[in-house]
């Protein structure tokens, strides 16, 4: 889960991929699998912020051991890739985030089987709180991502995602 973002977005997806494990592994395996950011569903990037991505992939799996694995390509506008990985628990202790970003650490949990808060931070500053809510279909995860902007002040976005 802030990336000055490739887009805010950016960090909706980092955080968003670090789904639930734990004691509702069961019903939140609904979270596996490839997921894609509607890009025609995204608010434009704040101002400040860098063009919109041209995309936004998470690939979120069961690392074993009641973790989750997940890693995010993002294909800038550019055409530059940035890749994020994490390997986490449902436990809401941090867990590092590799790779390129404005997140270094995620502590996920999940208070319902449909629901994940992702608290994302940098240097062990709070970066963004990120929820996602999945869809009764499980086809799509609708995230709303709570965090500071390029220009310092505190903003809201709201992202779509889709199940590939």
């Amino acid at each position: 889960m802030k990336m000055k973002r490739i887009v805010f977005a950016a960090a909706a997806v980092v955080g968003l991929c670090f789904a639930a494990v734990g004691a509702n592994a069961a019903a939140s395996s609904k979270f596996l699998g490839t997921w894609v950011l509607d890009l025609s569903k995204a608010p434009p990037p704040p101002a400040g912020a860098p063009p919109a991505p041209k995309s936004i992939t998470m690939v979120t799996s069961d690392a074993g051991g009641g973790k989750w694995k997940s890693a995010v390509d993002v294909v800038g506008a550019d055409g530059k890739t940035t890749h994020q990985e994490a390997t986490y628990g449902l436990d809401g202790k941090p867990s590092a985030v590799t790779g390129e970003g404005n997140v270094d650490s995620v502590e996920v949990t999940s208070p319902d089987p449909n629901t994940l808060v992702i608290a994302e931070s940098k240097a062990g500053k709070p970066v963004s709180k990120v929820t996602s809510k999945l869809s009764a279909d499980g086809k799509t995860q609708n995230v709303t991502i709570e965090g500071t902007g390029p220009d310092g002040k505190t903003m809201t976005r709201t992202e779509t995602w889709n199940r590939k």
